[in-house]
């Protein structure tokens, strides 16, 4: 299947159980505008609701993941903060934000693994977010997927927002787009659109559950 990028657009949708009431899948049409966004944004167009993303990311949130014993969690890659975030089942998990254009490419496309959940606030320039489990196995419930989403909110340019729109799908559906500048990068479909009020690591990690 050819590739499709995307302009940051998601639509909120019906959710699945592990998003609800907060969360909305949309899936992703074939580019009809290749006009190259702001470096450190991805791009493609705009996307009706539909049931692909949501059958991409059935189980996230809907069984909470083993829980390994206490680990310390792995310097961040250079060029990326490091927050440590848990979930309410006591799992541990390490959000990595780039801080750059470039380090968002380095983050996407060296360091992440497939199987771990990306992020990217819609519309505007940001950094790019990785979620690393360190005590847990399995993928990220929801309330670690909200922290991670303010977190990446507050690092892009729609920090001031009460309310930002948030792509999600995993680091194995990111990859980049011939010839664009660093931080440009497309997706395949089956990413996923959240809502986040952005907030700073400080605040993140106050918040209980």
């Amino acid at each position: 299947m050819p590739f499709r990028a995307f302009r940051a657009g998601l639509c909120l949708a019906l959710a699945p159980s592990w998003l609800r009431p907060w969360a909305g899948f949309s899936s992703v049409r074939r580019a009809t505008n290749k006009r190259l966004q702001k470096p450190g944004t991805h791009v493609g167009p705009r996307a009706a609701p539909s049931t692909v993303a949501a059958n991409a990311f059935k189980g996230f949130g809907e069984v909470p993941p083993k829980t390994s014993p206490k680990q310390k969690a792995a310097p961040a890659p250079k060029g990326c903060r490091s927050v440590l975030v848990s979930g309410q089942d006591d799992s541990q998990w390490q959000v990595l934000i780039g801080k750059s254009a470039a380090d968002n490419d380095r983050l996407s496309l060296e360091h992440g693994r497939d199987d771990e959940v990306w992020m990217h606030a819609a519309h505007v320039p940001g950094s790019h977010v990785v979620i690393r489990a360190v005590s847990a196995q399995g993928r990220p419930p929801k309330d670690v997927i909200s922290k991670a989403a303010s977190l990446c909110a507050f690092y892009s340019k729609s920090k001031v927002e009460t309310s930002v729109e948030v792509h999600v799908t995993t680091c194995g559906k990111v990859s980049k787009i011939p010839g664009a500048p660093p931080g440009q990068v497309m997706l395949l479909p089956g990413w996923a659109s959240v809502k986040a009020t952005p907030r700073s690591a400080e605040a993140v990690r106050d918040v209980k559950g």
